[in-house]
């Protein structure tokens, strides 16, 4: 075979299998239609409303929410299809996470709005994601946040604090995600 029919040969199967096709077409002979997978801002967040998510058990060593250091806690949240946060956490005096070891329960209510797509310092396509405090019985108020928010599959992330990227404005938005913390997908 000479090298130029092997090098088209070796481009037409990469192209294929870029494209997910299998080069074989339909049965009946016409080329086979591949979906497109709809990545749009919409899509996204039609992907997250009605939707609740755990991260269960974890140590932080922040102060956040009033939250003595060193402590253990789990966070649930809850999005409704008009982009309402219900969050609710659980604090816990032990590693164990025992509902009966629970020293604190907070809630509060914010508001989401999805920004456009950001592409994180590990070349992640995410979505900015700003945070507004509405209620709690808990605080009178919180600052807002301005973050990343990933979904893959029923995980989801959200951005981290880096360097000067520590969310309190557009501008210091979070810029990097870490893909070993995450929300699990409550499935019903």
């Amino acid at each position: 075979m000479k090298k130029n029919q092997l090098s088209s040969i070796v481009c037409l199967s990469i192209t294929l299998f870029a494209c997910g096709g299998s080069g074989s077409g339909s049965v009946d002979g016409s080329p086979e239609i591949v979906p497109v997978i709809d990545t749009t801002k919409e899509v996204f967040i039609k992907k997250i409303s009605a939707t609740s998510w755990v991260k269960k058990c974890f140590h932080t060593s922040s102060k956040y929410l009033t939250i003595p250091e060193d402590s253990f806690i789990s966070i649930t949240i809850s999005i409704d299809p008009s982009l309402e946060s219900n969050t609710s956490v659980e604090v816990f005096s032990e590693s164990t996470c025992s509902h009966h070891s629970v020293t604190k329960r907070l809630t509060f209510t914010d508001q989401i709005e999805i920004g456009e797509k950001v592409i994180t310092e590990e070349s992640i396509n995410a979505y900015g994601i700003n945070t507004f405090f509405v209620k709690s019985p808990d605080f009178t108020e919180l600052p807002p946040s301005y973050s990343l928010i990933y979904l893959n599959s029923e995980r989801l992330y959200y951005g981290k604090a880096t360097g000067e990227n520590l969310g309190q404005s557009k501008e210091t938005r979070h810029s990097s995600i870490s893909l070993d913390d995450y929300f699990s997908k409550v499935v019903n």
